[in-house]
């Protein structure tokens, strides 16, 4: 499969990449495999995305490459790919593989992701970062359906502190007014965590600030 790969991006698509040496002839030894698969996400030929999707399907596989060709189908914006990208980051054993999945999907944009990303957000027996990368992809596909579980992240003080800052932020991106309230609230207690003597995310204020800027242009209008 990775050979198919390489005769695509060794083909007409692919040529500026050889002619500048950033693919040498001999990409099928197991040091170039990755690289093949990158640079499949960075030329955007769609002849790739079936052996990709393949590579992604392939549990047997290793899975530094299962991780490249979930980067190189986002990269890529393969539409073909939510479904098996769907799968992978709800269920794939591989934690890496799952967080490339979730990015992925986000990257690609598609509405049919919404119901499962929200699902992985909003289960907390979920990898921390795996929830985190999901608020951030809802927050890049954006739309009505995703508004209302980043609020319920947001309102949740309970929650890890990391999937509650992604939520923030890809509520920001989708500069929804149900959410501003839930934004609210959470930047006043970021805020007030901050200002605690020694607390260690103190170097953060610069950040929170502009966050907050941003939420009063978007209800000033």
């Amino acid at each position: 499969m990775v050979a198919q790969l390489s005769g695509v991006i060794i083909g007409s698509a692919g040529r500026r990449c050889q002619r500048r040496r950033l693919l040498p002839n001999h990409c099928l030894n197991q040091a170039c495999r990755p690289l093949s698969l990158y640079l499949c996400g960075v030329i955007g030929d769609k002849r790739a995305t079936e052996p990709l999707i393949a590579i992604l399907q392939d549990i047997g596989e290793d899975s530094d490459l299962r991780e490249e060709a979930a980067h190189a189908l986002g990269r890529m914006r393969a539409t073909e790919a939510v479904d098996p990208l769907i799968t992978a980051a709800g269920s794939d054993a591989d934690y890496a593989v799952g967080c490339w999945s979730v990015t992925a999907l986000g990257e690609i944009g598609d509405s049919r992701a919404v119901e499962p990303l929200v699902m992985l957000l909003e289960d907390k027996s979920n990898p921390t970062r795996i929830r985190g990368h999901a608020a951030d992809a809802l927050g890049r596909i954006g739309g009505n359906e995703v508004v209302e579980p980043l609020a319920r992240i947001l309102e949740d003080p309970g929650d890890e502190a990391f999937v509650r800052d992604r939520a923030a932020w890809a509520a920001l991106a989708v500069a929804d007014d149900r959410a501003a309230r839930p934004l609210l609230m959470y930047f006043r207690t970021k805020l007030d965590s901050m200002a605690e003597p020694g607390a260690a995310d103190a170097d953060k204020m610069p950040e929170v600030l502009k966050g907050i800027a941003k939420l009063i242009d978007k209800l000033l209008g």
